[in-house]
């Protein structure tokens, strides 16, 4: 009976003590961004984090509000990270890949006249405001050829008294003739092989032919370009002598090269100028996909493959990709024209206060 009693005066007392206890009710529980909010508890190990280290939760920025959760960005906040890092891509690649787009578009150009290696296009009225090309005058005779190599090398025959270059389908300089060439101004032969030539191969080729101007070019296509000169205020002689001697033939017909077309471009429209807009990018990829990779640079070749130009893939960029790739050209454009014509110091300037002659470079240094 005692333990009964006993028993029974315990659950008398339990049922007391739940009673008055105080109850926890949703309006006093912590709201979960409360929660996260909470400093970390302190453990034994636990090590101060120094300032800047950390990322924050919450950024604003330049591209809106970046939020993250432990350090790890939610799915918007990286959607807007990917969506800014391609358009900066696209910005670089314009900036970094202009040259190439430019002898892209000089050789659309000179193609509409004629095929490569066999059409020479020349001025003998001069320059004038039908023929759209970048940095040209009107004083002295432009005379230009695309030159498209194959297994064998070329051969290129000169004129003299000219002031002519060769570069390759990234605007890398090949070799000068004429006034500045190493024909000495005199005119000359000219060899220019392609990319598969190695080391053992030229100096077999230059072996072969000693009285030979001989190069290697790391593209197929080239531009050739050369300027003569007026006599006595006559465009006449430098043009004659153009014709009497210029021939382009592949090697194994440099005794019996093939008959040339001369066009006379002076007064007809064309234009060389590469395009400013998203169609920039197609030109790009035209030049990568003709042209062997180790060609060109390999910090440009990967800024170009995170855009989605690489060589044998086909250039498609989706919806989003498009419509980013079409506002990084338009700041692109407005980027180089900016940087032209409102240089940010006076690094610009040859002559800083007294001439307008440029630095041509160092925009690209300094940008």
């Amino acid at each position: 009976m005692r333990q009964v009693m006993a028993s029974v005066m315990l659950l008398i007392a339990l049922a007391a003590g739940i009673a008055c206890a105080p109850q926890q009710t949703e309006m006093n529980e912590p709201e979960p961004t409360q929660r996260s909010e909470l400093a970390p508890p302190k453990m034994k190990m636990t090590t101060e984090i120094p300032p800047g280290v950390a990322t924050p939760d919450k950024l604003e920025t330049r591209i809106g509000t970046l939020n993250l959760f432990d350090g790890i960005p939610d799915e918007a906040t990286a959607q807007k990270v990917y969506d800014n890092l391609d358009f900066q891509r696209g910005v670089q690649a314009y900036l970094s890949c202009l040259q190439v787009a430019s002898l892209s578009g000089l050789r659309h150009a000179y193609l509409e006249f004629g095929p490569a290696n066999t059409t020479v296009l020349l001025f003998e009225n001069l320059m004038d405001s039908k023929a759209l090309w970048l940095t040209p005058n009107t004083v002295n005779i432009y005379m230009a050829a695309w030159l498209e190599l194959g297994k064998e090398p070329m051969v290129l025959r000169t004129p003299p008294d000219v002031l002519g270059f060769i570069d390759d389908a990234w605007f890398n300089y090949i070799t000068d003739f004429g006034r500045l060439g190493s024909d000495k101004n005199k005119g000359g032969i000219f060899i220019i092989a392609p990319p598969e030539y190695d080391g053992a191969a030229m100096a077999k080729l230059k072996s072969a032919h000693p009285d030979a101007h001989v190069f290697r070019s790391p593209t197929y296509g080239n531009w050739v370009i050369w300027r003569g000169f007026q006599e006595n205020g006559d465009p006449a002689p430098a043009v004659a002598r153009t014709k009497k001697i210029v021939s382009i033939a592949p090697l194994s017909q440099m005794n019996n090269p093939p008959k040339m077309n001369f066009i006379n471009v002076s007064g007809k429209y064309h234009n060389t100028i590469h395009r400013m807009d998203y169609e920039i990018y197609e030109e790009i990829n035209e030049t990568i996909q003709r042209e062997p990779t180790e060609a060109g640079d390999p910090e440009l070749l990967g800024l170009l493959a995170s855009i989605g130009i690489q060589k044998g893939k086909e250039f498609k960029p989706d919806a989003r990709m498009k419509k980013i790739l079409e506002e990084a050209a338009d700041v692109g454009a407005a980027t180089v024209r900016a940087l032209a014509s409102r240089p940010r110091g006076d690094y610009w300037y040859r002559y800083p206060g007294e001439r307008q002659w440029n630095n041509l470079f160092s925009r690209w240094l300094r940008r």
